[in-house]
């Protein structure tokens, strides 16, 4: 707080007597001050403003503000009523988030370099399925129109799965999906699913269909609620439906930003694998593993692909306690969850586990079972030069 008032007594110092302060040392004092400051001072003049509206500022630009956690769950008095609520790091403080005009009835799917992906939205004549990207920080969102690429007629026998993230190459913000057979039984009669790949970038606003090859297999059933990004990889959590048993072997998928190629990650097989949920501290995969209603365990991958780098964090096992998701982490490595106090409760709460002590500390916030999803999240200035409230139907 003290840093901020010097940087603003700088700052107005700088205005009055600018001829005094050489231009270079200026632009340093800007690079570290916070979002709120740099959209006020983009009217000081026209070199402050050109500087801090510059692609090149905006997509270096790294935020001193703390990390924290934003979350959507429907409210238990209202199942149509979706809230949001921002899980700060260092108390664990939650603060209610307004969500943009384009937002109706979506859910977080995932946070990217200070982006909120939020999906699960249709237009206003609920026929086209819409993913909404959000900078909360700057109060700027834009919704992508998500092609439908199954025929009506065939819906009953294709899901599809939506991933997002931001490539740390170019800083371009990246939707994914993918449309897979629902028909377990049915997968090697499918000879061909349409359009299995699709990727869209912020940059071209276009969707862009990958080579049919770029997936392994077509027997792969994807969890839509099962996703995070790290780095320039999008992870994706499934099911192989090819076994011989007629087990669903799990299994992760990874997708590059950069290059666009689809790979498998080593998981070890000692896991149980009754429910899978993916998350990440700091950057790296974590993986939650239940085998059993009160015991799970919270693995983390050390390395891309190497099985042998799971390394278990620690185990919760608490009497009376559910665990269904782990929604984030805090910098210490404390996961926010959502829980409750039994497998046949309708209703989940928002809680905080310190692996130290084993304690659970409930945040006081109330939701419909399995209806919590969020994302660990960090500001930027990305959307800063977008039109807010735009929306791209390709």
């Amino acid at each position: 707080m003290a840093l901020c008032y010097f940087h603003l007594s700088v700052i107005k110092s700088t205005v009055i007597m600018s001829t005094q302060i050489p231009f270079d040392i200026q632009l340093l004092i800007i690079e570290r001050l916070p979002i709120k400051s740099l959209l006020r001072f983009r009217s000081v003049c026209k070199p402050w403003k050109s500087f801090i509206s510059s692609s090149q500022f905006i997509a270096g630009y790294t935020t001193h503000s703390q990390q924290h956690v934003i979350i959507s769950y429907k409210n238990h008095l209202d199942d149509q009523f979706i809230k949001y609520v921002s899980v700060f790091d260092n108390d664990h403080e939650t603060v209610a988030l307004t969500a943009p005009p384009l937002v109706h009835g979506t859910r977080v799917l995932d946070c990217s370099h200070g982006l909120v992906c939020m999906i699960d939205s249709f237009d206003q004549n609920y026929e086209t399925q819409m993913a909404v990207i959000w900078n909360p920080a700057i109060k700027k969102s834009i919704a992508v129109a998500v092609p439908d690429a199954v025929d009506p007629l065939q819906q009953f026998w294709f899901g599809s799965v939506v991933g997002f993230g931001v490539c740390p190459a170019t800083m371009d913000p990246k939707l994914l999906k993918i449309t897979f057979t629902k028909r377990v039984k049915k997968t090697q009669s499918i000879s061909c699913i349409p359009f299995q790949a699709m990727v869209f970038t912020l940059s071209s606003r276009q969707w862009r269909c990958l080579s049919t090859n770029q997936l392994s297999r077509k027997s792969i059933l994807f969890d839509d609620a099962c996703q995070t990004v790290i780095g320039q990889f999008i992870y994706l959590g499934g099911y192989d439906c090819s076994v011989l048993d007629d087990e669903l072997r799990p299994l992760i998928m990874s997708f590059d930003l950069s290059t666009h190629e689809f790979a498998e990650v080593d998981i070890p097989s000692s896991l149980h694998y009754q429910y899978l949920n993916l998350s990440r501290l700091r950057e790296s995969l974590v993986l939650l593993d239940i085998p059993t209603i009160h015991i799970c365990h919270v693995w983390m991958m050390m390395d891309d692909g190497d099985s042998k780098a799971f390394t278990k964090l620690f185990t919760i096992n608490r009497p009376n306690t559910c665990v269904w998701k782990i929604l984030g982490f805090s910098e210490s490595g404390e996961p926010i969850i959502e829980w409750t106090r039994d497998k046949m409760c309708t209703t989940s709460g928002l809680a905080v586990y310190e692996p130290g002590l084993g304690d659970i500390k409930d945040l006081g916030i109330r939701g419909n079972q399995d209806s919590f999803y969020g994302s660990c999240y960090t500001e930027s200035l990305l959307l800063l030069d977008d039109e807010d409230g735009r929306i791209i139907r390709c």
